[in-house]
This record gives C-alpha cells, sequence and structure tokens, in this order.
C-alpha cells in the first residue's frame, strides 16, 4: 500500500477565521506558527531532545468550500510525523471545529470514544463528501481497528500509534449480505461481496447491530428509488 504523503483537514470556518484557531493550537500543542499569505499557513516542531523529536515545518493549504475551508497538510517530514503533529494540533482546536463526516455522532449512537488519534485515522480516508452512518471497534484477522458503514461503503481501518491504513473498502452497492451474529468475545459482522465472505469480529454490544440496521436502511432506500 502507497504510504500517503498529505492529510487533509476540513474545517466548518473559513480561512480567514480558520488560520487564528490553527496557530494558537499549534502554540498550545507546544509549537510555532504564521500565515505565509491568505490561504497558505505554516507550523514550525522545533526540535526535542528530550521527546526525541526531530524539527518539522508542517505546510497548509486553503482552498474555500463555501463557509467550509479544506486545508491540505504536507511536511519536510515523514508521514506518521506529520500525522502525529497535526493529531497534537487538533486535540488543542475547539470541539466541533474540524468536520468529522457524522463519526461523532455514529460514535456516540454506538457508545464508543474516539480521540483525536482515532478519529483522524478514520476521517483522512473517508472522500470529502461522504457521511458515516455507524461505526463499531473489534478486529479483522489479527488487526485491531473501526468498522466504519458510509452512505458509500463499509470500511475498516486500523488502530495503529502513529497512522491508520485502510484494510477493507467494500462499496455498499457489492455487498451480497451483511449478517450478525453474537458470541460471548462479542458481536461478529459477515459481509459477503464478489463471493468473498469477511468477519469482523469482538463488536462492541448494539455496534454491529447498528451497522446492519444502516445497510438494511440503504437497501430499502435503494429500492424505492430504483425505478421497477
Amino acid at each position: 500500500m502507497t504510504v500517503p504523503s498529505k492529510v487533509q483537514w476540513t474545517m466548518l470556518t473559513d480561512a480567514e477565521e480558520a488560520f487564528p484557531l490553527i496557530h494558537q493550537a499549534a502554540v498550545d500543542a507546544g509549537f510555532k506558527a504564521g500565515s505565509l499569505n491568505a490561504l497558505e499557513t505554516v507550523v514550525d516542531v522545533p526540535r526535542s531532545m528530550i521527546l526525541r523529536r526531530r524539527h518539522a515545518r508542517l505546510t497548509g493549504s486553503a482552498s474555500p468550500l463555501g463557509r467550509r475551508t479544506a486545508i491540505v497538510w504536507t511536511s519536510d517530514s515523514p508521514y506518521p510525523e506529520l500525522y502525529a503533529h497535526l493529531t497534537a494540533i487538533e486535540e488543542s482546536l475547539p470541539q466541533g471545529v474540524i468536520y468529522l463526516h457524522g463519526l461523532q455522532d455514529a460514535a456516540d449512537r454506538a457508545g464508543l470514544y474516539f480521540d483525536a488519534k482515532n478519529r483522524r485515522g478514520i476521517v483522512r480516508h473517508l472522500y470529502r463528501d461522504e457521511l458515516v452512518r455507524a461505526a463499531g471497534k473489534g478486529e479483522l484477522g489479527a488487526e485491531q481497528g473501526f468498522a466504519v458503514f458510509t452512505d458509500r461503503r463499509l470500511l475498516f481501518v486500523t488502530d495503529a500509534a502513529n497512522s491508520s491504513v485502510l484494510t477493507l473498502d467494500m462499496p455498499d452497492g457489492t455487498i451480497e449480505r451483511l449478517t450478525l451474529s453474537k458470541r460471548i468475545s462479542g458481536e461478529i459482522l459477515v459481509a459477503t461481496a464478489a463471493g468473498k465472505t469477511i468477519e469482523i469480529s469482538k463488536l462492541g454490544h448494539g455496534e454491529g447491530h447498528g451497522i446492519v440496521s444502516c445497510f438494511r436502511n440503504a437497501v430499502k432506500e435503494r429500492a424505492r428509488i430504483q425505478p421497477a
């Protein structure tokens, strides 16, 4: 799998308001920040022997999206370091400033807790207009991570220390069957598409049920709007 080289944020404000928020959050995280121009900002991460941290320079390029702003972050440091630095900044931003594609609402319904690392690990794999319907935490094979059902697809994103990997990307329209079973160890989600079957196990109580319910509603909606 190709290692990404950038991170995109969607902020629920325009660039003029977004940059001061980013700058303050960067300072709160122990970094330095300033604007290069109206649509570009930079964050300097100082070298730290104690934290075993190298100096890094993060550049954020803004693109207006109406009242929202897309900010694409790049860095002269490797991607895992960019990811970690931005997670530190995001943790210092006011709640609700970063667009989370409905992820937090889905987590609340399932009784899940996502920290900034978890949120960023999932959101970075979503399309700009993609909306999360349901989510759960479990295992796919030997990998621990998050099962996420959106208005487009079923995903499984690993829960890693400094990054995340998309190990399952199953478009909603290709899913032939989505069923649920229960064990003492938790719920098991079984998805079948194109003759391939995968199992996501050890989901919390109600998490797999929420995903299956959203899938069934999506199937009903497609049947309603498609001509006979």
